[in-house]
């Protein structure tokens, strides 16, 4: 693939090949070379392009000197860990990028070492993306141990890596000291009970954190009283997402009485297919999101027993809920002036990595396209 110099030294402040393209090492080759002329770039998106290790090379020539880039997408591009190397090599000292996706790749401990001695020198990082990836516990508390030093990251999603209970353990002794992390995703992550009780300990006093991703995971009851016990004396949590997690009727009765203490929660995921409790829990839960007074949205997939779904309807206070995650595409679209808001853009881009045909053509070309505003970044 031939890319044109003049055309790129001309561009705007975003430039994105489309997915599937491959254009492979030679591509990249020839697009570094055209972005040398180009002295505006904010924004590069190489989705799903298959530029590999030898790829990042080429690139990393133009990131060396680049002072512009602040968005750079390369998910999905069968990057292993010494491409992250020379990535990161490339990166050292720079002070203008703030956002870093390398979703869907085939990074590992070893690269998200590398990626944690990134964030421990001099960087604007505010968001690593690192979905789908090959991280396991080792590599999680690397980046624990960047999280106590570094002082610009606010959202790390570490999605679909195994980290385990050990991963979960290594990154909450870091949210203890650490005093800017604002998101944190740990869906798919092999979490369970005792991964959950130290993150709500951590949580207890943590003053920075605002949305927090649990669902995917083995959290039973046990955890559920753990983390609630935990967030009640957390008071800066507005987002939390419990969905698919393995509560039977004593855990979501400890959310239900979270729900009724709680005062700072304005977006709730607890989507599931099995709900394991009666009509007497049902209705203890939907007494907690009638009296709540805080929560705007509220999102379910699966089944919704007629109980909730009444309290929904009736619920003067929610500003929306959804029951699938295509109603929740079409509802918040309906009700946005101009900009979906951002965690919902954040979930439904969550949801969308496991599930390409989830979402309405458009609504992925929207999304990928970065047309969105990371407002509250």
């Amino acid at each position: 693939m031939h890319v044109d110099g003049m055309r790129l030294r001309c561009l705007g402040s975003n430039y994105r090949i489309e997915q599937n393209k491959n254009i492979r090492v030679s591509g990249a080759h020839w697009l570094a070379d055209g972005l040398r002329l180009n002295i505006s770039l904010k924004s590069l998106d190489l989705t799903g392009n298959n530029i590999g290790n030898e790829g990042v090379r080429c690139l990393s020539s133009w990131l060396r000197g680049n002072t512009t880039l602040k968005q750079l997408n390369l998910g999905r591009n069968n990057i292993r860990d010494a491409g992250v190397g020379v990535l990161a090599d490339a990166l050292w000292g720079n002070t203008t990028l703030e956002e870093l996706n390398l979703v869907n790749n085939k990074i590992g401990d070893e690269g998200a070492g590398l990626l944690a001695d990134l964030l421990l020198g001099p960087t604007a990082l505010k968001r690593l993306l690192l979905t789908q990836n090959n991280i396991v516990s080792v590599g999680a508390g690397r980046l624990a141990d960047a999280l106590r030093g570094n002082t610009t990251l606010k959202s790390l999603y570490l999605t679909g890596n195994a980290i385990g209970d050990e991963g979960a353990r290594l990154l909450a002794d870091a949210l203890r000291g650490n005093t800017t992390l604002e998101r944190l995703n740990l869906q798919f992550t092999r979490l369970g009970d005792e991964g959950t009780r130290v993150l709500a300990d951590a949580l207890r006093g943590n003053t920075v954190l605002t949305r927090l991703w649990l669902g995917k995971n083995k959290i039973g009851d046990k955890g559920a009283e753990r983390l609630f016990d935990g967030l009640k004396g957390n008071t800066t949590l507005k987002f939390l997402d419990i969905s698919w997690v393995q509560f039977s009727a004593e855990g979501w009765a400890q959310l239900a009485d979270w729900l009724q203490y709680n005062t700072t929660l304005t977006f709730l995921g607890i989507s599931n297919h099995d709900w394991r409790f009666g009509d007497e829990e049902a209705e203890r839960l939907a007494d907690a999101l009638r009296s709540n007074t805080t929560l705007l949205d509220v999102y379910f997939s699966g089944k919704v027993l007629p109980q909730l779904q009444e309290i929904l309807d009736r619920n003067a206070g929610l500003k929306r809920y959804a029951v699938n995650c295509r109603q929740m595409v079409f509802v918040w679209c309906a009700q946005a002036s101009s900009h979906l808001p951002v965690e919902v853009i954040e979930l439904i881009v969550e949801q969308s990595v496991w599930d390409h045909q989830l979402l309405p053509r458009e609504l992925h070309s929207f999304l990928s396209a970065g047309e969105h505003e990371h407002a509250s970044d």
